[in-house]
């Protein structure tokens, strides 16, 4: 029944379209035939334009995507780092000599003795 309705919706939704290409309400450059369109469509499928410009189009998705993951990514961290540095002063000193936060009260105890 699905089916049925599928395909008389396309006839349906063809024969208008040809219709309304028989009559000239549009031009032909701005709504052409069902049949030039497929016969477009088949050319650039023979002549390789589809298949390479999909290709192309794809990987600059790709290009872009990776791109996108990596720049997030160093984003993400440094925005961490910058909110971690804020809250808490002694995060970056930690992170830089590996230090956990607990063995750092002697370290911190002589740099407050400095100031």
């Amino acid at each position: 029944m699905m089916l049925e309705t599928r395909r008389s919706f396309l006839a349906i939704f063809v024969g208008v379209w040809e219709l309304v290409f028989v009559l000239g309400i549009f031009p032909t450059i701005s709504l052409p035939s069902p049949l030039m369109v497929a016969g477009s469509f088949a050319k650039i499928i023979l002549n390789l334009s589809l298949p390479i410009g999909v290709g192309v189009t794809m990987g600059r998705l790709v290009a872009g995507f990776s791109i996108s993951i990596v720049l997030g990514t160093l984003i993400g961290f440094t925005n961490d780092t910058i909110q971690g540095i804020w809250q808490d002063p002694e995060f970056l000193l930690g992170r830089t000599l590996g230090v956990s936060k607990h063995r750092m009260g002697p370290i911190l105890h002589s740099i407050d003795r400095l100031q």
